[in-house]
């Protein structure tokens, strides 16, 4: 038989969680994450705001667990884009933080994720991402290519944020 009070008691801690961090309350969303993630199964959703929360209120290598942990259950999931922003992430922070070889992989997974799938904001992204190497290692013509690959990539889908990356 199904203990419905402990069950209601978990989806309700689930919605606080998710709403602490819509109002930005990063520890106090992880807090409560954390505490459901015992028992609750969590979407690939749910793991990435465990990310963002843990990027925006801990250790850095707790942040880049809880990525990778949302980029797997995205995969689970079948929902490429998703992995795709995971492991963008994951290789934007990897490299920022000198560990190229661990962004690369990251860069490679999440090409990988957006292969045959529609024009997406996480293709912009991409293509923001890729710039970053080239501009380190000098090349800045390829670097501003990415960049414009990106902004018109914005454009199209008109998508803000990706438009202020690339801008």
């Amino acid at each position: 038989r199904w203990d419905t009070t402990s069950m209601s008691a978990r989806v309700g801690a689930l919605e606080e969680a998710r709403e602490r961090y819509e109002r930005h309350e990063w520890a106090g969303a992880l807090e409560v994450f954390r505490e459901v993630e015992r028992d609750a199964a969590l979407t690939g959703q749910d793991l990435e705001q465990i990310a963002w929360s843990t990027r925006w209120s801990a250790e850095p290598s707790d942040w880049f667990d809880a990525f990778e942990c949302a980029e797997s259950a995205f995969v689970e999931e079948g929902d490429r884009r998703g992995a795709a922003r995971m492991a963008l992430e994951l290789a934007r922070h990897n490299v920022q933080a000198m560990n190229p070889t661990a962004g690369q992989a990251a860069m490679v997974r999440a090409l990988a994720h957006l292969e045959d799938e529609p024009e997406s904001p996480e293709h912009g992204f991409a293509h923001w991402c890729m710039a970053y190497p080239f501009t380190e290692v000098g090349d800045l013509s390829t670097a501003e290519a990415e960049l414009h690959e990106a902004l018109d990539i914005a454009e199209r889908l008109e998508d803000r944020g990706i438009e202020a990356l690339a801008k």
